[in-house]
């Protein structure tokens, strides 16, 4: 008789890693080790536009790591970086913050066209900018929006957020994932009010 073992595979599907602000990727790899994950995604950390090192390092061990990249939103050259970033093949998405939907729209499109995931970073209420998210999910039915932290901005209270019903609305489409990170900047270890907000959103 043969007997196969099955061993699911664990993926960290937000990992922050970089020369200046956060780690390298040799600690980072072992952190990983260590904690017993095989893959993860690299999602550039917020004020960081130099995308290279991310890039070096998927580029050396795509079968270990994707990439999540940044674009000066500002630049006059965003919507060529965004291009130029994507056809590296480094990268499966882009992280865009909430409030450039309503400012710089394009960037959304384009990214939509270059086929990238949209990690979506919400710096303040969802709930503010809810409708036009919800117009561009229902135009864009085959782009993965990522709600990183949860949509949670990083003013907001978890109890208040959880009492928001509109947002778990989004709960409904097919292209749309609520990340569960950054835990930590919203409440404390063992982390109950998220749980509350998981078991919600998947109601």
């Amino acid at each position: 008789h043969f007997v196969h073992r099955y061993h699911s595979m664990i993926i960290d599907s937000y990992t922050h890693c970089g020369v200046r602000k956060y780690h390298p990727i040799d600690e980072v790899s072992a952190t990983m080790q260590q904690a017993g994950v095989h893959r993860a995604v690299l999602a550039q950390h917020l004020g960081e536009f130099d995308n290279c090192y991310l890039e070096q390092v998927v580029t050396g061990n795509p079968k270990k790591f994707s990439g999540v990249f940044l674009v000066a939103t500002e630049s006059p050259q965003a919507l060529e970086d965004l291009a130029r970033r994507a056809e590296t093949g480094a990268f499966r998405g882009v992280r865009l913050v909430l409030e450039s939907l309503d400012s710089h729209p394009s960037l959304w499109h384009r990214s939509a066209e270059l086929k990238l995931n949209l990690v979506v970073f919400v710096p303040h209420d969802i709930t503010h900018s809810f409708d036009p998210l919800q117009k561009f999910i229902l135009d864009h039915p085959s782009t993965k929006i990522i709600l990183s932290h949860f949509g949670l901005g990083l003013e907001s209270q978890v109890e208040v957020f959880a009492r928001q019903r509109d947002v778990y609305q989004l709960a409904k489409y097919d292209n749309v994932y609520f990340q569960v990170s950054g835990m930590h900047m919203f409440c404390e270890y063992p982390f109950d009010s998220m749980r509350e907000l998981v078991t919600q959103a998947l109601t």
